[in-house]
């Protein structure tokens, strides 16, 4: 085949003492040029690379060297590495507007994201199959759009990981934080869960645990807790995401507020069963009235019935007959 050769990729490794692996992960692929750096050495060597790669802990706060980069040149892709059950880091990552976010260890994520993050095309492996379809920067400048989208709606939307344990959130929006009081570095990283509580109603809970366990999208509406205590009602909307091979890799949710709808329809609800039962009553009450007239052979027996009939039901104070 004819044609330019495209030079490697220029990355910028920013890790501490003991992220060797990283290191020898991306060494190992011919299409990444890695220069590893400290911190303080980031802002002088932004201009030449095409990412970054930074490596949380071991004394490197990942999140810190990503917002030098911000602060340098906003439109260069970083990929961050971190411990995901970290809910604090990956909140703030997203909130420094990360590009991608791989957990630590995870070596065929690091290499898939970093493509993403440069708009490469993978290369094919030994057995001669195409690695997982990789984004463009045209695509990852649209799913950036999207999650600026996400971050600035008006209903609570989370991300869940069903492939870790417990299904924790990796993802929630302002609009969530506002609705719960959680905030975001307490939320990221647990599982949903703790929004539940006494009044909490359990065959809601079991329809979403179904719905997470058999893949499917479900819509329930439940009694949850903000932060400080106080009652709502939640309507969540539960749906799986799925890759090109059709198997569910995470599920999106979306929380409303409900509370005012939910409170007026069991008001109607109440006043319903009341007017139901009054009816009953009136009906039992009538029978017994007739009943008792059909027996009467006088009109003073028929004054005496009705009256002691009504008075005898809990909602009559008394009764008397008038002429």
């Amino acid at each position: 085949m004819s044609g330019t050769q495209r030079p490697p990729v220029g990355l910028l490794l920013v890790s501490g003492g003991g992220t060797n692996a990283t290191r020898a992960t991306l060494d190992a692929q011919p299409e990444f040029a890695v220069s590893a750096v400290s911190p303080a050495e980031v802002p002088s060597r932004l201009d030449a690379v095409d990412c970054v790669v930074a490596v949380h802990g071991d004394g490197v706060d990942g999140v810190d060297v990503l917002e030098r980069v911000r602060a340098h040149r906003p439109e260069l892709p970083v990929v961050l590495v971190a411990d995901a059950d970290d809910g604090s880091v990956v909140s703030r990552a997203v909130a420094a507007d990360v590009s991608e976010f791989v957990p630590t260890g995870d070596d065929e994520r690091l290499l898939d994201r970093v493509r993403a993050a440069v708009g490469t095309t993978p290369p094919i492996r030994a057995d001669g199959a195409a690695r997982m379809p990789i984004e463009t920067m045209g695509v990852q400048e649209e799913l950036r759009l999207k999650e600026r989208a996400m971050d600035e709606a008006p209903v609570g939307i989370t991300i869940t990981d069903p492939n870790r344990p417990d299904n924790p959130m990796i993802y929630v929006n302002d609009a969530f934080e506002r609705l719960t009081g959680y905030p975001k570095e307490r939320t990221v990283g647990r599982n949903c869960r703790f929004l539940q509580g006494e009044e909490t109603d359990p065959e809601a809970t079991d329809t979403m645990r179904e719905a997470v366990n058999t893949g499917e999208p479900t819509s329930v509406e439940l009694v949850n807790y903000r932060e400080n205590g106080e009652q709502f009602w939640n309507q969540v909307t539960i749906a799986p995401v799925r890759n090109a091979d059709g198997e569910t890799t995470h599920f999106v949710g979306f929380q409303m507020d409900v509370t005012e709808r939910k409170e007026a329809e069991l008001e109607v609800k109440r006043e319903r069963e009341n007017l139901q039962h009054l009816l009953v009553r009136i009906d039992g009450l009538l029978k017994e009235v007739t009943g008792e007239l059909m027996q009467a052979e006088r009109r003073a027996d028929v004054e005496t019935a009705v009256c002691d009939c009504i008075a005898a039901v809990d909602a009559y104070e008394f009764a008397w007959v008038g002429t």
